[in-house]
């Protein structure tokens, strides 16, 4: 009987590359990946065997004392309970390696925005293709239609860059923005951007501002409507006043 015991982690692909994942966390990798190590070399007649559960998914492949295994399977919405055993050639198994948890989720979220506003650095509210003073920092925020799912959260965007990820922050009033009362709406997100590149942006640049959904395996949602307003940049060292000594009336 083979005891050989095949130490091990999990990793699986969260849109953003290859990232390490925890036990219990959640993927949007559709064929979540493995890789482990062992105490010893295999000899010509061992393998690796790993399980979902009791249903048996292949072989890795071993180097040495590594091994790496890619899922076959095209996994949608599913929870993985991985097992890896060395085996001889017979089908003998050694002790199990510890069992990860994984969620495998690919679908994205529902679009629960349905709408935002943004302020600038001194609180007041700019309306879309208006002139933003002061980017640095900004607050955006808007209505949902819903609660978000656990784990979610509002990604930002400007101009295309993923600016820190929004606060899944729900207040249950109505809110007035703008002399608008959104009485349909319980929930809402609110998020303070320090988005650091907004300090360098030269006076007049454009922004559009976007946001959507971001669940707990990675999956996106729908983007918004673009808000777009033109940065204004205050100057670094104040206003200055040009002095006059003399003046005539016409």
């Amino acid at each position: 009987m083979n005891n050989q015991y095949p130490g091990w982690w999990g990793w699986g692909r969260q849109d953003q590359g290859t990232v390490g994942m925890g036990d219990g966390q959640a993927t949007d990798d559709p064929h979540p990946g493995l890789r482990g190590t062992l105490s010893r070399a295999l000899s010509d007649e061992e393998s690796v065997r790993i399980y979902d559960r009791e249903a048996y998914l292949g072989d890795a492949v071993v180097t040495g004392t590594s091994w790496t295994f890619t899922d076959p399977r095209s996994l949608v919405v599913q929870e993985v309970r991985y097992t890896a055993f060395v085996a001889d050639e017979v089908g003998n198994r050694g002790a199990a390696s510890n069992i990860r948890s994984v969620t495998v989720d690919t679908e994205a979220p529902i679009d629960l925005i349905t709408s935002f506003w943004v302020r600038d650095s001194q609180g007041a509210f700019v309306q879309p293709n208006a002139v933003l003073h002061g980017a640095y920092p900004m607050h955006i925020g808007g209505p949902l239609d819903a609660p978000l799912p656990e784990g979610s959260y509002v990604s930002v965007y400007i101009n295309g860059e993923m600016a820190t990820p929004g606060a899944n922050l729900i207040q249950d009033w109505p809110l007035v923005v703008n002399g608008e009362t959104y009485e349909d709406h319980r929930f809402y997100w609110h998020h303070m951007e320090s988005w650091a590149p907004a300090q360098s942006l030269p006076d007049g640049t454009v922004l559009s501002i976007t946001a959507r959904i971001r669940d707990a395996a990675g999956n996106e949602g729908p983007e918004s409507v673009p808000y777009v307003v033109t940065l204004h940049q205050p100057p670094q060292d104040g206003l200055q006043l040009l002095s006059t000594t003399a003046f005539q009336v016409l």
